[in-house]
């Protein structure tokens, strides 16, 4: 495969010139579980003012004015720039981590897991800063997240992935509009809903992920999908485009028509 940024595809470069050209400058990442992102034992003015030195060469006390105006604009005190970590919550642990990610300016962050361990409503402020992020600067944000609900309000594109492949990929809208694949199909079935609280149970996708390290032959999701047949479990099937999704199923053209509640009806008692 290729990674492309500006047009550059990133996978031909050296492990180094990644590292001094790419990495922290074109882009950043948020990391999964803010808690255990930042050195507990260095203070965080000084963690995120370590990438301005490095990256770009500015001098100790330059690098902590441009810390101060980054707490600022996370909606940090910036007379805390020299607290530790477990002096912060973990909300504040979070902003100092985007802020760290937005301090080179790059072209694209990557947010996995962003709101993992907040509450709801720590969860709704670090979105909102995000997306505040995204527009100022004209980046992009590629979000890694298991909790599809807030795919919805905050993606443009939408890519689903089992087992290390992408099963679906669209615009965000369309999807939840018209889930194709059956495992899109069933995770939007499996969302609670206000009809569906009058169900006895909530509905949940039969079996297990396959073993990665021994995945099944053929499309990797035929052994909970309920429209599997035999070329299923023999031939990896090939992206179909159906009115600008792309689906990575034998039967996409037939399941276009068909909701993922009418799909998954005898999987659901």
């Amino acid at each position: 495969g290729n990674i492309f940024i500006e047009g550059e595809d990133t996978l031909k470069l050296s492990d180094s010139e990644f590292r001094r050209r790419i990495l922290w400058r074109k882009i950043s990442m948020v990391f999964q579980g803010a808690m255990n992102s930042l050195n507990p034992i260095i203070k965080v003015g000084e963690q995120i003012a370590e990438v301005l030195t490095l990256r770009l060469g500015l001098t100790r006390e330059e690098a902590r004015d441009v810390v101060r105006e980054l707490f600022v604009e996370v909606g940090l005190d910036p007379s805390r720039i020299d607290d530790y970590p477990f002096q912060f919550s973990g909300g504040m642990k979070q902003r100092a981590v985007i802020a760290m990610a937005i301090a080179t300016r790059p072209r694209i962050i990557i947010a996995d897991e962003p709101t993992t361990a907040l509450d709801v409503t720590i969860q709704a402020q670090i979105l909102e800063l995000l997306k505040k992020i995204r527009r100022r600067y004209g980046l992009s944000i590629i979000w890694i997240t298991h909790d599809i609900s807030i795919l919805a309000e905050v993606a443009n594109k939408l890519a689903i992935m089992y087992a290390g492949k992408i099963m679906e990929i669209g615009d965000v809208r369309s999807i939840f509009k018209n889930p194709i694949h059956p495992y899109t199909k069933g995770l939007i079935e499996s969302v609670p809903t206000i009809l569906k609280a009058k169900s006895k149970r909530l509905f949940s996708i039969p079996g297990s992920p396959p073993d990665l390290a021994n995945p099944p032959i053929g499309c990797p999701f035929w052994p909970r999908c309920p429209r599997a047949e035999e070329i299923c479990k023999k031939k990896e099937p090939s992206f179909v485009d159906i009115g600008g999704q792309l689906v990575y199923c034998h039967f996409a053209d037939e399941l276009k028509e068909v909701t993922p509640a009418e799909l998954w009806a005898g999987k659901m008692e």
